[in-house]
């Protein structure tokens, strides 16, 4: 049955649309002014208030109601809640809410018989934690704060509570422990250049992602920050995931970010799988400030070369200098249901093995660097006694072992080991260091994170002094953002080749 009413029970009217920037919730009723947004207004819901005037507050849930239907079942609910008095009809209710529907693009009413809230949009409709003042005439009534949307128990309990004040029980919230991080350089004298040496700063990165990383302005920044504070010589990045025609793009696009400085690269991507895996090494070339470049004697550049199946998949660039070989490598990551561990420890691990093999027996100092995909040691990760990472890609124990086969490698008639973890060597006792923590757990503000990123070099370049070249530290730059892993350097000391110092 339709409701009779009176113009001066409620006026409908139209105004001008105003500016507010506030997104606080207006509260009207006979005697004060109505000015609030325009854009999207909804109806909340309406108060034991008539006749008397607004002398106190409590809060409600924001809601969208729009249709007719709807805000019947949240004013039966709301009346509900807050004990709405009887002397308000239901269908008074709905008819208001009907017109405030229909006319929340420009219209508003005027009530002169009761109290109605307003709220804008504005406020995030993804948020469910927003609360709005809802008015009462009840001068003895406390505010108090209710979740929205409120659940079935919290109804009950806001229905049952004789005191306003009595807290609503809450949910306990756990929080996860943050692992600190403990490195300390056991020998801080290795730091000491000779007087005929000079240093030379190598870092190693896995940016997830070339072009996304340079189109972020942030990562560039934090770029750029890198290469200035950390005096960078040579930079190997990982999983760039390029193509062939990206590689120009990129190039010209690393060239404005790092100006003055400039940098001669190469690249390597997948040609199996688009957006996939792709390694690049850049090594400094300009001769600015009195810089002496690192030089070649020899072919400079190797893409590949590893593993057949491997250099399809873009992982390995090879930087042949002088003083030593750097070889970048992204290893396979033994992917999700370890389908790819079996490929990954039988075939490729070996064949790095028989690669590394054949360039100590050049003679030459060799640095593997890169993501290796294992977290070698229970230091190497924050979770060695969860069962569950036995079956992990990266701890599983089958990828730890053969790295560990790696390392243990040596020549019949030597009896010690070719390669050296040089991190692990120079902090033997260091835990808390990762260089990639999950974004998707959110573990990096924990420092739940895993050791993947290595440098492995010849032992010679930790004990020999006449190899022309010698360690001086290997650290984890994880102040560094951008990506999901850090950078991590080695810092070098060689000696000046004839042809550096014909130069």
């Amino acid at each position: 049955m339709p409701l009779n009413h009176r113009r001066s029970d409620c006026e409908l009217y139209r105004e001008p649309h105003t500016n507010q920037s506030s997104t606080s919730t207006k509260i009207h009723n006979q005697s004060q002014s109505i000015n609030p947004p325009l854009n999207n207004l909804h109806p909340i819901t309406f108060f034991h208030g008539y006749p008397h005037p607004i002398k106190s507050c409590e809060t409600a849930p924001v809601s969208d109601h729009r249709s007719l239907g709807g805000c019947r079942a949240f004013l039966l609910e709301s009346r509900e809640r807050v004990g709405l008095c009887s002397r308000i009809r239901l269908d008074w209710m709905i008819y208001l809410a009907l017109c405030l529907t229909n006319t929340c693009s420009g219209a508003r009413i005027v009530p002169t018989c009761c109290s109605i809230l307003w709220t804008s949009s504005q406020y995030p409709r993804s948020s469910r934690s927003r609360t709005v003042t809802m008015a009462s005439s009840n001068p003895s009534h406390t505010p108090f704060t209710a979740q929205s949307p409120p659940s079935k128990r919290q109804r009950q309990i806001n229905t049952k509570v004789a005191s306003p004040t009595e807290p609503i029980p809450k949910k306990q919230s756990t929080t996860r422990s943050s692992i600190p991080r403990d490195a300390t350089n056991p020998d801080p004298m290795r730091n000491a250049l000779g007087t005929q040496e000079r240093a030379v700063n190598i870092i190693s990165w896995n940016i997830a992602g070339l072009r996304g990383f340079l189109k972020k302005p942030e990562s560039t920044d934090e770029l750029r920050r890198l290469i200035v504070n950390e005096n960078v010589d040579i930079i190997a990045f990982q999983e760039t995931k390029l193509q062939e025609s990206h590689i120009n793009e990129c190039t010209l696009k690393l060239n404005e970010i790092l100006v003055p400085f400039k940098f001669d690269s190469k690249w390597a991507v997948s040609t199996t799988k688009k957006g996939y895996s792709g390694v690049a090494t850049l090594i400094r070339k300009d001769k600015s400030n009195g810089y002496v470049p690192l030089e070649s004697g020899g072919e400079k550049w190797r893409v590949g070369g590893i593993d057949g199946e491997s250099d399809g998949e873009g992982r390995s660039v090879v930087l042949n200098l002088d003083q030593f070989v750097f070889v970048n490598v992204y290893v396979p990551n033994s992917g999700e249901g370890l389908k790819r561990l079996e490929y990954r420890v039988n075939k490729y691990d070996e064949k790095l093995r028989v690669y590394m093999e054949k360039l100590k027996k050049n003679g030459k100092n060799v640095i593997l660097g890169g993501d290796l995909n294992v977290a070698h040691l229970d230091s190497d990760f924050f979770n060695p006694g969860e069962k569950r990472m036995e079956k992990q890609a990266g701890t599983t124990p089958q990828e730890r072992a053969s790295f560990g086969k790696l390392l243990q490698q040596c020549g019949e008639t030597e009896g010690k080991a070719w390669w050296v973890d040089a991190f692990r060597h120079l902090y033997p006792d260091a835990s808390g260091v990762y260089t990639y923590w999950s974004m998707r757990a959110g573990n990096r503000a924990y420092n739940r994170g895993l050791r993947l990123d290595y440098f492995v070099v010849s032992s010679e370049l930790l004990h020999d002094t006449e190899r022309g070249a010698r360690v001086l530290d290997c650290t984890v730059l994880d102040s560094y953002l951008g990506s999901d892993h850090a950078p991590v350097k080695l810092s070098l000391a060689i000696a000046p080749t004839p042809r550096a110092e014909e130069q």
